[in-house]
């Protein structure tokens, strides 16, 4: 059984809308070629660290962390080192201090300036409903960036999933980060808290109201070829009208 420690901080803020947010499904190329059954980019890494999420409500900055490391273990063999201090230090200047962190605003910030020395060369929103577009966005870009409105009965469940009563309130523990990088026909796993945690399928569509694919040049340069399925080209396009 997974047992989360009470002082376990969480500080996902709700992402304001924004209408120029750039949605995942403008770019897939049709006919859709079929997900991987079985992803899974978590096995070269065995010290996630809580990067600070411990002692501060900076869990989408940790997330930030988790998805360099993710992508660059994947691609180099060796994870680039990030530390809590340097990942506190974003959270708590791009905030003005803690006061937790929305998905979108940082993703924005990550893509325009950089954190912690790492940019992200776009990103798209996509539905967490969607669990084909899920499964192709963890497949091609090394895993999504979700929101999830976490229930008490998670604190202490070995898989995260569905259930009655008060206790499965979506929401009733509050709002976290966690960062997407495996999934299989029955499970999702994600980073939370330096752990790896599994859901199921059920419980990622009831609780998860956020998803972000991030398209990064330390999982795929911006000059690549398109990715079978995906118009990166559009995208490259795209990006250049809402951000001029």
């Amino acid at each position: 059984m997974t047992t989360f420690p009470l002082d376990r901080r969480l500080g996902r803020l709700p992402s304001p809308p924004d209408a120029r947010t750039l949605q995942f499904p403008d770019y897939i190329r049709l006919p859709l070629p079929p997900a991987a059954p079985t992803i899974d980019w978590t096995k070269a890494i065995t010290n996630w660290g809580v990067l600070g999420n411990d002692a501060y409500g900076d869990c989408v900055y940790a997330g930030v962390g988790h998805h360099i490391m993710c992508w660059t273990v994947n691609k180099t063999g060796t994870p680039h080192p990030v530390t809590p201090r340097e990942i506190i230090a974003a959270y708590l200047s791009d905030t003005g201090g803690d006061n937790g962190a929305n998905i979108l605003d940082t993703c924005k910030l990550w893509r325009k300036r950089g954190i912690c020395g790492h940019r992200i060369w776009a990103f798209t929103a996509l539905n967490p409903g969607n669990p084909e577009w899920v499964r192709l966005a963890i497949e091609l870009f090394g895993g999504i960036k979700t929101g999830v409105n976490l229930p008490n009965a998670w604190r202490t469940a070995e898989f995260w999933d569905i259930g009655r009563g008060r206790n499965y309130e979506p929401g009733s523990w509050g709002g976290h980060d966690v960062p997407i990088i495996a999934y299989d026909e029955t499970h999702l796993t994600c980073v939370s808290w330096g752990q790896l945690q599994k859901l199921t399928w059920a419980g990622f569509a009831k609780y998860f109201d956020e998803a972000y694919a991030m398209i990064s040049p330390e999982w795929l340069a911006p000059d690549a070829q398109t990715p079978e399925g995906f118009d990166l080209k559009l995208l490259h396009d795209d990006l250049k009208v809402v951000t001029a």
